[in-house]
């Protein structure tokens, strides 16, 4: 298997190893197009699909291929990155021009290549969650919930047109 796909096997970097919560999607649900090509390139255990599926979206790409090779084509990315890739993802995505939407934790907005790619950006704006995120690990094939994440997340968004530049759920 080549990364980013990520799944439950025991030689994943360790912050690469979790799920993310159905409720962190469900947060943003307004903020999601749903008419859009959505393409989900990070698989897990590929339920991401049946949750942007069951909010109404129209059309979403979640297959296990190899993010940095496929040539599908798609309006935007929505996920949650593996964290140990972050800046080849971004640095991707900008690239490209790809529109996003990515769970990152609240200091990857503070690291030189973030500030190189999107420093002055008037296209990037922020979704703030209402509380922490608690995500679920599956290291070890063993699920369990994280319910003491010692990290801040927010939804990074580029090229999204959101409503205002800082988002903050309630």
């Amino acid at each position: 298997m080549s990364l980013p796909m990520i799944s439950n096997k025991k030689d994943n970097h360790k912050t690469d190893d979790i799920l993310t919560p159905p409720h962190v999607w469900n947060d943003i649900e307004q903020f999601i197009p749903k008419d859009k090509i959505i393409y989900q390139p990070f698989y897990y255990d590929g339920s991401c699909k049946k949750i942007l599926d069951d909010l109404g979206c129209v059309n979403v790409i979640h297959r296990e291929i190899d993010y940095f090779k496929n040539e599908l084509t798609y309006d935007c990315v929505i996920d949650n990155p593996p964290f140990s890739l972050k800046q080849k993802i971004l640095t991707k995505l900008k690239n490209d021009n790809t529109p996003f939407i990515l769970l990152m934790p609240v200091s990857t907005m503070n690291t030189q290549y973030f500030r190189k790619l999107f420093g002055g950006d008037k296209e990037m704006q922020l979704i703030i969650p209402k509380k922490r995120i608690s995500f679920i690990s599956t290291r070890f094939d063993e699920v369990e919930r994280k319910n003491n994440c010692c990290f801040d997340v927010n939804y990074y968004c580029w090229k999204m047109d959101l409503p205002c530049d800082i988002n903050w759920l309630v």
